[in-house]
């Protein structure tokens, strides 16, 4: 094979390879959209209109009596369980008394913040704008559940036939790559996206006129890996630097990237366009 006929071998396998990247690429954030396409969006509660303390003093008194009552008798029944009528049951029943007096200190302090907050016509303002916002965001999220829900419906039919278009595309794309490397031009260690940039690089760019030799795109390419000029992992890959030292590569996934762009845009058309179909089918209400 010349070095014409090189070029174009290598120029064909490159464009199979970005192509059969980027069709496994789409599938699989399709594959994730439409599974997490089936988890229902959780709309809370209506919200419960703000409730002013009117004469809070008895409901404070309440609370502070009934935790004092509690956290003693518990204390208490503790120390007769554990120690008898001796002195460390009347030491332990002091304690109970004295975390009863830190609990109604707590109550106590909860209650005068609950009532703070009540207690200027802006801070009262304040609340009753909040409960407005939420019951705003409560009922648009009712309004649009129906609409929501005809899109989600579009987006996972069209996400599901592109799917299916795609699979048969990429089945025939790789069948092409494997009649391609079944002539057996390149060897097996370099047939993937990264390396067949790269070779292809060498040999459009003059670097090189063949495959194999100490002068050859092979060594070359293995030089520059030992050398780490370039890198033969898509993990390792830095964008900024492979747009000088990776050109082949750079380019691919740039293209790739444009073809995901333009493809993404088809999507939301197709999209559109179900969605606007489902609503003059649907039965008026």
């Amino acid at each position: 094979m010349n070095t014409a006929q090189l070029r174009e071998y290598l120029e064909k396998a490159v464009s199979l390879e970005k192509l059969h990247f980027y069709q496994q690429w789409v599938m699989l954030q399709w594959e994730g959209e439409i599974a997490s396409l089936g988890v229902e969006r959780i709309v809370k509660g209506r919200p419960a209109p703000p409730d002013p303390p009117v004469n809070p003093l008895p409901g404070i008194l309440k609370r502070m009596i009934v935790s004092f009552v509690l956290v003693v008798a518990v204390m208490t029944g503790i120390s007769a369980f554990l120690f008898g009528p001796t002195v460390w049951g009347a030491v332990n029943m002091l304690g109970g008394v004295l975390l009863g007096l830190i609990v109604v200190a707590i109550e106590y302090s909860d209650a005068k913040k609950d009532i703070k907050k009540w207690s200027t016509p802006k801070t009262r303002q304040e609340i009753f704008d909040r409960y407005e916002e939420e019951k705003l965001d409560y009922q648009g999220q009712l309004l649009a559940r129906p609409q929501r829900n005809v899109m989600i419906t579009a987006r996972r039919e069209v996400l599901q036939e592109a799917l299916a278009e795609e699979k048969e595309k990429h089945a025939q794309t790789a069948a092409a790559l494997e009649a391609l490397y079944a002539e057996d031009v390149i060897f097996p260690k370099y047939r993937h996206l990264l390396p067949m940039c790269s070779l292809w690089e060498y040999i459009q760019s003059g670097r090189c006129d063949k495959l194999e030799g100490p002068d050859g795109a092979y060594a070359l390419l293995e030089t520059e890996i030992q050398q780490k000029k370039i890198v033969a992992d898509l993990g390792d890959l830095d964008w900024k630097e492979a747009r000088i030292m990776q050109y082949g590569a750079y380019n691919a996934f740039q293209e790739i990237k444009e073809q995901a762009v333009a493809m993404s845009l088809e999507l939301d058309r197709r999209v559109a366009e179900r969605c606007r179909q489902k609503q003059k089918e649907a039965p008026a209400p």
